[in-house]
């Protein structure tokens, strides 16, 4: 007779084996729980935080823009031939809570050309998204490789009055004389102040715990590191008669900046 092993003659624990299936439902409710927990524990944290980055960050605004100039054409102060300048002032103020590091300033000049299709169908003209951009990027770009540090404003004290010439890209204005553009007789004045918080270039906790380095663009841990506040201004003549492409002189009582339902304000 075939011999029969003393555990194949015992009862299988159907109690036990119950048990093991409860205690295992139970472990996967608490994991489930603890991942819920862990969700709604993480996204409180970032509400709370983008609260406190609001409430704390500093504040940049422009202020009384004025011209304090003729505009002109010509290679006066300037080594690299004619181009079309004049001088602005204006002040800055911090409205934060904060300080507002590395403040710098930049402003250019382009004619305003209306939009138009060339043969190819790529769009051209003046987007003033595009120059506020351009003038950020320059600033940016000097505060990040130190060609200009900026200034530092506590918050609720203001920038003395300062004086910025504004200059043109002779290209620019060339290419605005071609026979398919709608050059629209005034100009363009792209202004932007650009700072930092004093709580900046600090990578988040992540990085900080695991020292892993930085990808792309990020966060401060107490707000971005960078900030914006760009506005653009309309240049023309009191008179409405357009400022000619070939070049000219307009004394600063005879032009207008800023008209009426032209400025446009990019800030972040």
């Amino acid at each position: 007779m075939p011999r029969t092993n003393a555990s194949d003659r015992q009862p299988k624990n159907k109690k036990h084996d119950a048990l093991d299936w409860a205690n295992f439902w139970v472990l996967v409710a608490t994991l489930l729980a603890v991942a819920w927990y862990a969700c709604v524990s993480y996204r409180q944290l970032q509400v709370s935080r983008q609260t406190l980055i609001t409430d704390q960050r500093p504040w940049v605004s422009l202020e009384d823009v004025k011209i304090s100039s003729p505009l002109t054409h010509d290679a006066a102060g300037w080594k690299n031939g004619v181009r079309w300048h004049i001088t602005l002032t204006y002040k800055l103020k911090n409205y934060g809570k904060t300080p507002a590091t590395h403040v710098t300033f930049w402003a250019h000049i382009v004619p305003i050309v209306t939009h138009y299709q060339d043969d190819a169908g790529k769009l051209h003209g003046t987007f003033i998204r595009d120059e506020l951009d351009a003038a950020c990027d320059w600033t940016e770009f000097a505060t990040e490789y130190g060609i200009d540090t900026g200034q530092l404003i506590f918050p609720g004290k203001d920038w003395p009055s300062k004086t910025f010439e504004v200059q043109g890209d002779e290209k620019i204005f060339e290419e605005a004389k071609g026979s398919k553009t709608e050059y629209s007789g005034t100009f363009l004045i792209p202004i932007c102040i650009t700072y930092r918080s004093p709580y900046g270039n600090t990578h988040s906790f992540v990085e900080i715990l695991t020292n892993a380095p930085p990808e792309g663009d990020v966060d401060a841990i107490l707000g971005n590191d960078q900030y914006r506040t760009a506005e653009g201004y309309r240049l023309g003549k009191k008179s409405g008669i357009a400022i000619s492409l070939d070049g000219e002189t307009i004394n600063q009582n005879g032009l207008v900046l800023g008209e009426p339902g032209f400025q446009a304000t990019y800030i972040k």
